[in-house]
């Protein structure tokens, strides 16, 4: 192993977290009632969104992986498309679960700007993956947590055999534009 494997492994490692970050905060400002819904499953229900994930993983991403390893092309591509459907659903939660910490960051200092604390929480998401080990666990259930919330926040709930949509997410916090930060 030379110093520039050791360089291209670091520098993946920092274009992966900034890239998942950035994805974070895209998907936040993009879809802001359907994060906001998945941050109210997050926090109303976090054991719920822990397990759904947990059998969203072991079912559709178990399918998904079978799929990829086919010889078949037609059957690659469904799993391509299957995975895609995955990381679609917990890079959603993944920003819902990044506004209850952006929420929690903004009840312990208000002065804080929205935008800026949806940042940090995101980073703190992202950066808490990097730790060995502890962080690895964090970042998995955090993964799993996130999967489920958008699972579930996506799927319609059926009650007495009718589709119904869930409740309306509360208005979005409003996120000042950049003239807000002329202090800086």
């Amino acid at each position: 192993m030379t110093i520039g494997d050791v360089l291209a492994t670091v520098a993946g490692v920092v274009a992966f977290c900034a890239s998942l970050w950035a994805a974070l905060l895209v998907t936040l400002l993009l879809f802001p009632a359907r994060t906001g819904r998945a941050s109210e499953r997050i926090e109303q229900q976090p054991w719920r969104c822990l397990g759904m994930g947990t059998l969203v993983s072991g079912t559709a991403g178990v399918i998904a992986v079978v799929l990829l390893n086919q010889p078949n092309g037609f059957f690659k591509l469904l799993g391509w498309v299957a995975l895609a459907l995955l990381l679609g659903l917990a890079t959603v939660g993944s920003a819902g679960l990044s506004m209850v910490v952006a929420k929690r960051i903004r009840a312990s200092d208000a002065d804080v700007p929205p935008l800026r604390a949806s940042g940090y929480g995101a980073g703190l998401l992202v950066a808490s993956g990097v730790l060995p080990v502890l962080g690895w666990m964090i970042f998995l259930a955090s993964l799993l947590t996130s999967l489920g919330a958008g699972a579930l926040t996506t799927a319609r709930q059926r009650k007495g055999g009718r589709a119904t949509k869930a409740a309306p997410a509360p208005a979005p916090v409003p996120i000042p534009a950049a003239s807000g930060y002329a202090h800086e």
